[in-house]
């Protein structure tokens, strides 16, 4: 029996629009649309987090910086995750982002997710999540400082 995990994410955003797309890029996920996903985040920097997908996975990891992150999310989420829900405060520009599921490729997914903020131009990300076996925390900022910290009971 897998064991529940969990992860939770605050970030901002710069604009409404990146919001309004970040809402309408989840539903495409959640509906396996991949081809609607790959299109919105083509309009954004994915190159960037395509280049920091190794600094943030966990060190047993088989993605790196060479995958696709909207086929990383989907193949760790159909594996792990039962619910992932967006609230956006009254402002409209700061979000949390958590999901739920079972730790079958959660690390993965944690990682897909955070990743998949960071290429659609998310700022000031700070998650953690894990099981009662793994912690982890991923913080992003907007000038570039990218950290991962993972603890393993």
């Amino acid at each position: 029996m897998s064991e529940e995990f969990s992860i939770t994410a605050s970030f901002e955003m710069n604009n409404h629009e990146q919001m309004s797309e970040l809402q309408t890029l989840l539903e495409h996920l959640d509906l396996y649309e991949t081809a609607e996903a790959s299109s919105i985040l083509a309009k954004h920097n994915i190159t960037e987090a395509q280049q920091i997908i190794e600094l943030l996975t966990l060190p047993h990891s088989g993605y790196n910086n060479n995958c696709n992150l909207v086929d990383m999310y989907m193949a760790t989420h159909a594996d792990s995750v039962d619910d992932v829900e967006l609230v956006i405060d009254e402002t409209g520009l700061s979000a949390t982002l958590h999901a739920e599921g079972y730790d079958h490729d959660a690390d993965d997914f944690c990682s897909a997710m955070v990743l998949i903020l960071i290429a659609i131009g998310a700022k000031n990300i700070d998650a953690s999540g894990g099981t009662s076996f793994w912690f982890a925390k991923w913080k992003y900022d907007s000038v570039g400082g990218t950290h991962l910290e993972f603890n393993q009971e």
